[in-house]
């Protein structure tokens, strides 16, 4: 099978999420996206792509990996200065000490509360 080929102006779009997409040049674009880059033939759109698309994650997912990268920074960080983060293992906690041995954990039951103890 020939395929004809594709003469149609193209151009390149952008959304919020720093995704992009081509788009027939001419048509309105849609809400949530912008044109960037070149107007023309397909494969001129598709090699701009190409060169400015390295990260295929969307902009909040690069941003949240970024910010728990941040925070592992900085837990390492304060372990290693010599203290662990409250709230871990070997660290003071903000309910104390005092009474933890005494009463043990509750545990939810099959209705979601949490189970009495005599």
């Amino acid at each position: 099978m020939d395929k004809e080929e594709d003469t149609r102006e193209y151009q390149v779009l952008v959304n919020t999420e720093e995704q992009y997409s081509l788009w027939l040049a001419g048509q309105a674009i849609p809400n949530g996206w912008r044109q960037v880059g070149p107007k023309g033939q397909k494969q001129v759109c598709l090699d701009y792509v190409k060169e400015v698309w390295t990260d295929m994650r969307p902009l909040s997912v690069r941003k949240a990996m970024e910010k728990y990268q941040a925070e592992q920074a900085a837990r390492k960080a304060a372990e290693a200065a010599g203290g662990a983060p409250a709230g871990e293992e070997g660290a003071p906690s903000a309910e104390g000490a005092e009474g933890a041995e005494s009463s043990p954990p509750q545990t939810p039951t099959a209705s979601g509360d949490a189970g009495a103890t005599a």
